[in-house]
């Protein structure tokens, strides 16, 4: 997902907490990971369980 502002201090971990709180405990989020982007932006990826999060996607 593609967020504002640049990665923190805690690049994997926020993107873990971010996905967490967009799919719940059921999407399992794991393997987190914090890429910069253009804009003032920043990509957060993780794995996640298929179908569990619906609402990942931004």
């Amino acid at each position: 997902m593609t967020l504002l502002g640049s990665c923190g201090p805690n690049e994997n971990f926020d993107c873990f907490l971010e996905w967490n709180s967009r799919c719940g405990a059921s999407g399992m989020a794991s393997k987190c990971r914090c890429d910069p982007a253009p804009s003032n932006q920043h990509l957060c990826s993780c794995q996640v369980v298929c179908g569990q999060c619906s609402n990942g996607k931004a």
